[in-house]
């Protein structure tokens, strides 16, 4: 079951469902206000849709890194791991 949770994002409030057991949609919510604040910064001419839009792929581009990064890193944890067995498996006692 879920409820419905005020946040404010870049000066506007939105009612959003917090799904039960589910991450906090407040934190969230400022976790986004803060990278829309951010980009605002910069550039502070800047629409409001123009930086939410920039802010979306800016937390996309930071997923993508952390996906592609932990493939990375589990293929080479697998090749350390492979190397490691046929070691061991070459071993004399």
């Amino acid at each position: 079951m879920s409820h419905a949770v005020e946040v404010e994002i870049y000066g506007n409030k939105y009612k959003i469902k917090q799904p039960e057991g589910g991450i906090d949609v407040k934190e969230i919510a400022e976790f986004l206000d803060a990278k829309i604040k951010a980009l605002a910064e910069t550039a502070p001419t800047a629409s409001s849709l123009h930086l939410a839009v920039l802010a979306a792929l800016n937390i996309c581009h930071e997923l993508f890194e952390l996906k592609h990064g932990n493939s990375r890193a589990d293929r080479i944890a697998e090749e350390k791991l492979e190397h490691l067995i046929r070691k061991i498996e070459t071993a004399r006692f």
